[in-house]
């Protein structure tokens, strides 16, 4: 007969604690992954390709942080990949689409209006395709094996941190990840690059999705530790579609140089002047946002907050 963990250890009560919140975070996200599916369908298709990559986004996670404590699990990550790509390759063109309807909203000209638009054109050509190929991508995967994949992981998942030192548990996976955001952070006097602060956004992200799944083990910390890292990214999602949206906006451009359309190609100036504006604007924002961010606090904060509620300590 199968022994179980309760057979031959007691269960501290703070690990039972984290199995109901372990089980919760993957009930919720599995749960908005498989009604987001069929994205198509949706009375909102771009807020459900969005929920969607978010969903596998955070299903990722579970594997990417507590993925040394399961590694025959490890595969399962994959399809969980295939789905985040394809949701964001289409999401892309999704967000360039509304940003460029606001421009044209707001053109300074006839000419100018009339450029964006060639342009937002262009960009609904390649949101098709994108659309009719990331369900392809989606038809190619079995909801009901990652479905059991799931499943079969948080039951393996529980085993192992049913009886884990959760305080190590922690530090294991958080301190690595507040050294990378930490060491990336820009002097707030720099001249950044749009690549440099993207890489900085996914090192945010990936210790806020961590913290969110370890949220029981940071005690009372888990509040401001979060706040603080969603502060921090406030401004660097819109930076970061603006720099794809400007990519778009010099390709076209040259694009319309090799086909001599010279008039729309002056249209453009205007709006990418904007768009490099803004983006100027956005990185002085979270400059001058990470000036008040004090990282040893914030070093400090975690590794205080790792000794977890009173049980742990």
């Amino acid at each position: 007969m199968k022994q179980t963990p309760e057979d031959s250890v007691l269960i501290a009560p703070e690990n039972r604690d984290y199995e109901r919140h372990l089980r919760t975070y993957v009930a919720r996200h599995a749960g908005a992954l498989f009604s987001n599916w069929d994205f198509e369908s949706a009375s909102d298709p771009v807020e459900a390709i969005h929920d969607l990559r978010v969903a596998s986004r955070r299903l990722r996670a579970l594997l990417e942080v507590l993925g040394f404590l399961v590694p025959e699990h490890v595969a399962k990550r994959r399809p969980l990949r295939k789905v985040t790509r394809g949701a964001g390759a289409l999401r892309e063109w999704d967000v360039n689409s509304e940003y460029l309807a606001e421009m044209i909203e707001r053109s300074a000209s006839h000419l100018e209006a009339a450029a964006l638009d060639h342009v937002a054109v262009r960009v609904d050509e390649h949101r098709a395709d994108e659309r009719k190929a990331t369900s392809k991508r989606l038809g190619r995967l079995s909801p009901e094996r990652i479905q059991r994949g799931l499943h079969e992981l948080v039951e393996s998942l529980v085993r192992a941190v049913l009886v884990a030192p959760l305080d190590e548990l922690g530090r294991a996976a958080l301190e690595p990840r507040t050294e990378a955001l930490l060491t990336s952070l820009p002097d707030a006097k720099a001249d950044v690059a749009g690549e440099h602060l993207h890489q900085v956004r996914i090192h945010i992200k990936r210790l806020r999705y961590a913290v969110e799944l370890l949220a029981p083990l940071l005690g009372e910390g888990y509040a401001s530790i979060h706040k603080q890292l969603k502060g921090l990214q406030q401004d660097l999602g819109r930076h970061h579609d603006l720099f794809v949206l400007q990519g778009v906006l010099l390709a076209e451009r040259d694009f319309l140089n090799t086909q001599g359309r010279k008039h729309l190609v002056m249209g453009l100036a205007g709006p990418l002047h904007h768009v490099a504006a803004e983006q100027r604007e956005l990185a002085e924002a979270f400059l001058r946002g990470s000036e008040s961010f004090n990282p040893e606090a914030f070093r400090q904060l975690m590794l205080d907050s790792l000794k977890g509620p009173a049980a742990l300590r």
